[in-house]
């Protein structure tokens, strides 16, 4: 059975039940200068899970952890701003030069910065094809989430629009190519972003750096959770800096 496609009209619908206009006072200084009512998802206890763009276009990636559930919500029109707003990364666009190189070991192909990269810098955003998320039996009998696809090419959502994932196996950008390292120098950050109030809000991952990174330097991201290497199963990891030895990903063959 094919993986199952995204319900637009649903995710529309549930955006409307759960959106609330909050007013954020401190953007003002966050943002640069923005006021007014910002459109957000369903308010969620630890605030310190949305992030949003400095003046000058920047995310603090200071407290950052793996498993965090994080979001960055950018402005819209209701914010009152204009659309060359800092806090409009992704609805513009930006991205940063990559260089696609093949890997001397069997990892395959990797990303190197091909222009200096700032810690926070907005990197690019992940593309691929929207799919549902299936709940299916792990090998030790827990729930997981699966869509049937390679599951090194996907970033899922959690927090916006949960049991979604962004597969870029077949359709995808150059950060299609970001390999794997145990101590990444980038992240998947989840993006609440629409440029007005009558767009449907889709759900949006982009790659936010760690660390800052050199021209030439790899550009990098784990693909697990901490709570995933407690089995110590999958397939084997060959990056260096603090490297756990295994990547506990599923292969799909065709």
């Amino acid at each position: 059975m094919p993986p199952k496609k995204v319900n637009w009209k649903r995710i529309r619908a549930a955006n409307a039940r759960h959106a609330t206009q909050t007013r954020v006072e401190a953007h003002r200084k966050q943002g640069g200068g923005c006021s007014g009512m910002i459109r957000e998802i369903e308010p969620m206890p630890d605030q310190r899970k949305h992030r949003k763009f400095d003046r000058n276009g920047i995310i603090d990636m200071d407290d950052h952890s793996h498993s965090d559930e994080r979001i960055i919500v950018e402005c819209s029109d209701a914010c009152g701003c204009s659309r060359t707003c800092p806090n409009r990364q992704a609805q513009q666009g930006k991205s940063k030069n990559l260089t696609v190189v093949h890997l001397k070991d069997v990892r395959g192909c990797g990303l190197e910065a091909a222009e200096p990269i700032k810690k926070g810098d907005l990197i690019g955003e992940y593309v691929g094809e929207a799919l549902v998320m299936k709940e299916v039996a792990g090998d030790n009998g827990e729930i997981i989430y699966d869509t049937g696809k390679e599951t090194s090419y996907e970033a899922s959502t959690c927090v916006m629009q949960g049991k979604i994932a962004i597969n870029s196996l077949d359709i995808g950008n150059v950060l299609r190519f970001l390999s794997h390292a145990c101590e990444p120098s980038a992240a998947f950050v989840e993006c609440h972003s629409r440029k007005s109030e009558g767009e449907t809000l889709i759900p949006r991952i982009v790659v936010i750096a760690l660390q800052d990174i050199a021209v030439g330097e790899s550009v990098t991201i784990s693909y697990y959770d901490p709570e995933d290497m407690k089995n110590r199963r999958g397939i084997r990891c060959l990056c260096k800096p603090a490297c756990q030895n295994f990547l506990p990903c599923s292969y799909v063959d065709d």
